[in-house]
């Protein structure tokens, strides 16, 4: 009977040797090989060379258009556009157009509301009118019936006054009549006859002073009378005027109520008018015109829509006016300030070096935790577009046209620099240089190399 199982064993063990051998046979080989690999020094050359060093903060991102807002200055339905997205436009171009349709039924409807408003100015208009007369009524009706009563008394009195007073005159003037026929009878030679006038003089004298006294006492009595009236009256102007004056209080606060209601409807009017005028302005003109050149960068609405006043028919990317939105790590942003200078470059130009400055930053970290940094693009001839992707760095120290060197060529020796120069005669020497400002790749050589210096480096 074979052993199977130790021959399985046998197999096992003779492959692991044979495994074993190959594996070390092969570390001689690869160790003999890198042996021979070192012998072999390898050269770099680098170029001394004129150009410029910055030290500034990269990001990336994208050019982003002035965006002029297009739109209807009133509220109303949006019917179709002339144009798309991306489509150049010149000023004055029709860019979108409303419903007519539901221009004129609002139209329709704003009209029968005009008209119910009017009626109702109308009506508030005459109930101020009537009861300002009606008023007016009131207060003259309280002091006009009591003057008149007075009026007529005192006018009465007044005539038997002017009665008395002329029958007391004309007594009195009989009276000094008689007296002085009386004394040029006195003073004539006495007679009988006129002793007997004298006599009858003094008793017409005496009744017509008699009749007087009573005239003068009746005059008295009309006198104390009218002013009895008078004092009467008084009393009663005095309870007219508390009257008036609590009936023109009344009357003024209705009439301020009904002045309330007046200067409600004629507001209510003028409102439904203006949104009259409003609709008649867009149904003589319902199309939207661009108010500058450039390219139409959203068109949002879709037929039906109602337009909303936050949110613009169409806007236009100002192609004179690009900016350049950038995204940087928000650890960099403290060393940010308004204007910056930028250098950047355009992925659809990426020969082409362009330059701005910063505008402003964001002060909130986006989701990616990056902070935006607006530039303002400096003035060139580039068709710049919106969403153009491009890559940037804003400066913080740079340095033109200085003598530059590879920090790759650069050795440290004792505390100094050195580099490797093959001369004109292809001999390579060693020479001690002194740096300047450096960005960690490229250093600025102030002096020990030449623009054109061919600078080896070993390794």
């Amino acid at each position: 009977m074979i052993n199977i199982t130790n021959k399985k064993k046998s197999i096992v063990i003779l492959i692991a040797i044979v495994v074993s051998l190959a594996m070390v046979g092969f570390f001689f080989i690869k160790k003999d090989t890198a042996s021979k690999e070192g012998d072999l020094v390898r050269e770099r050359e680098y170029v001394a060379s004129i150009g410029d060093i910055t030290v500034g903060i990269d990001g990336s991102g994208v050019i982003k258009l002035k965006r002029e807002e297009q739109t209807f200055k009133e509220v109303a339905v949006f019917g179709k556009y002339y144009v798309k997205v991306g489509d150049a436009v010149k000023k004055g171009d029709i860019l979108a157009e409303l419903s007519m349709k539901d221009l004129e039924d609002k139209q329709s409807e704003i009209k029968d509301r005009l008209k119910e408003a009017q009626n109702v100015l109308s009506k508030a208009k005459s109930d101020k009118e009537l009861f300002e007369v009606e008023a007016d009524k009131k207060v003259k009706d309280i002091r006009g019936n009591s003057e008149a009563v007075y009026n007529s008394k005192t006018s009465e009195i007044k005539g038997l006054i002017d009665n008395l007073n002329n029958k007391i005159s004309s007594i009195e003037d009989k009276i000094v009549t008689l007296k002085q026929e009386k004394e040029k009878l006195e003073s004539e030679a006495q007679n009988e006859n006129n002793t007997t006038r004298i006599d009858k003089i003094n008793e017409e004298i005496s009744a017509y002073q008699e009749e007087s006294n009573k005239l003068k006492s009746d005059l008295d009595i009309e006198k104390s009378a009218l002013s009895g009236l008078e004092t009467e009256r008084d009393r009663e102007v005095a309870k007219e005027n508390e009257d008036i004056e609590l009936l023109k209080r009344q009357n003024e606060s209705q009439i301020k109520s009904l002045q309330g209601a007046l200067e409600s409807a004629q507001n209510s009017f003028d409102k439904i008018n203006k949104e009259l005028e409003e609709v008649n302005s867009l149904i003589a003109s319902p199309k939207l015109e661009a108010t500058l050149d450039g390219v139409v960068l959203s068109t949002p609405y879709l037929p039906g829509e109602t337009i909303s006043t936050a949110k613009p028919v169409v806007e236009i990317g100002d192609m004179t006016k690009p900016a350049l939105t950038l995204f940087v790590d928000s650890i960099d942003v403290i060393d940010i300030s308004e204007g910056q200078e930028v250098s950047f470059y355009v992925d659809a130009y990426p020969e082409d070096t362009f330059t701005g400055k910063v505008e402003s930053r964001s002060y909130v970290q986006d989701e990616n935790k990056k902070l935006e940094v607006r530039v303002t693009v400096d003035e060139n001839d580039a068709e710049l577009l919106e969403g153009m992707g491009a890559s940037a760095t804003i400066i913080i120290k740079q340095k033109k046209d200085i003598l530059t060197l590879s920090n790759k060529a650069i050795k440290l020796k004792d505390n100094k620099q050195f580099v490797k120069v093959r001369n004109a005669e292809g001999k390579v020497e060693e020479r001690e240089i002194t740096t300047g400002f450096s960005d960690g790749r490229i250093s600025e050589i102030l002096s020990g190399l030449n623009d054109k210096d061919v600078v080896i480096s070993e390794g």
